[in-house]
């Protein structure tokens, strides 16, 4: 899997698949047939523990068809975090590790 690839195609996500916009790092917490629906991911949200949920106590953002070019796919179907509520900064810190290849922190 290339970080890098340029779009995201809605049938290749999947709850709990991690995608990168211009803004940071995005958790996939539904997949429509156009649309995908996100929270945004940070240390501080994971340490708040903001993104377990449903309902989340953050605002989910929708991405429509047009608005996921713009998006890259960093964790994929495959990949996913398959328990997003027992996600921990330290797993955070290994998304960004395998990104950047520096260190989180």
């Amino acid at each position: 899997m290339n970080v890098y690839d340029s779009g995201v195609n809605i049938q290749d996500l999947e709850v709990g698949c991690v995608v990168a916009s211009a803004t940071g790092l995005w958790l996939v917490t539904d997949v429509g047939s156009r649309t995908l629906v996100a929270i945004p991911l940070s240390q501080s949200i994971i340490q708040g523990k903001w993104h377990i949920g449903p309902p989340y106590a953050i605002a989910e953002t929708v991405w429509d068809e047009y608005e996921q070019e713009r998006l890259r796919l960093i964790l994929d179907a495959k990949n996913r975090i398959t328990e997003p509520n027992k996600l921990t900064v330290k797993d955070f810190c290994e998304i960004i590790e395998k990104i950047s290849g520096g260190n989180c922190f």
